[in-house]
């Protein structure tokens, strides 16, 4: 869904060159790893003492901020790196992230997902990710919306467009999981809002489609669609 490798990000970038790989772009899984699961912890601010630069150091709580974060693979590894060997964290609170690290693998039944070899292997795109499959994939377009100061953005009359294009790739696909408005579909990014939201892309049933936030512990239909960078 994008060739612009300044939008693949620093730890993605890293990990490719760091295996000989040429970074080239980014791609979209054709199904969800999850259908309904939570964001993180409530009232922790991931990694705010950190240094500068590292994934959630800095929160994604401007319009022009989700736009910019493009540390998809960058956050996801942290997350998992951070709570993968603290007891149940991982699956039970930070459970978006624990389905990204399961998808395409035969534990969970998606092993015909896998991703390929000489890419970086499944993450939970970013916020700016999220902008670029709704822009060149849905065909939404958000340049006006690149230095926009607000916490976040609705943009009335564009989810269905966007779902509709996105599908138009899906539906040539065997299998593949197509979009939806029905009573409103959310996907969470990586990116952190604060330390009570996390970001993430919201069609609502009325046509609108949000660039929002929502509470780290809501799970019911909060969905998670993987990428890969290669």
């Amino acid at each position: 869904y994008s060739t612009d490798v300044s939008r693949i990000g620093t730890a993605a970038t890293k990990f490719l060159t760091d295996k000989d790989i040429t970074p080239h772009g980014l791609v979209m899984a054709l199904t969800n790893a999850s259908d309904g699961c939570r964001w993180g912890e409530v009232r922790k601010d991931e990694n705010s003492g950190g240094a500068d630069g590292e994934p959630f150091k800095a929160n994604t709580d401007k319009v022009y901020k989700m736009y910019k974060n493009v540390d998809g693979y960058g956050e996801t590894h942290w997350i998992i790196d951070t709570y993968g060997n603290d007891g149940t964290a991982l699956p039970d609170t930070y459970t978006a992230f624990y389905h990204a690290s399961r998808y395409g693998t035969a534990e969970s039944s998606t092993g015909k997902y896998a991703a390929p070899e000489k890419t970086t292997g499944w993450f939970i795109p970013s916020m700016g990710q999220w902008w670029d499959i709704l822009s060149n994939l849905g065909k939404i377009d958000l340049t006006n919306y690149r230095d926009d100061t607000g916490s976040y953005k609705y943009i009335s009359g564009a989810a269905p467009i966007a779902v509709a294009n996105m599908n138009r790739y899906l539906e040539k696909i065997s299998g593949a999981t197509p979009f939806s408005t029905g009573t409103g579909t959310w996907f969470w990014s990586s990116s952190e809002y604060n330390h009570l939201n996390a970001c993430g892309v919201y069609f609502d049933s009325r046509d609108g489609l949000h660039l929002e936030y929502n509470t780290k512990r809501s799970s019911s239909s909060l969905r998670v669609r993987c990428s890969f960078a290669f």
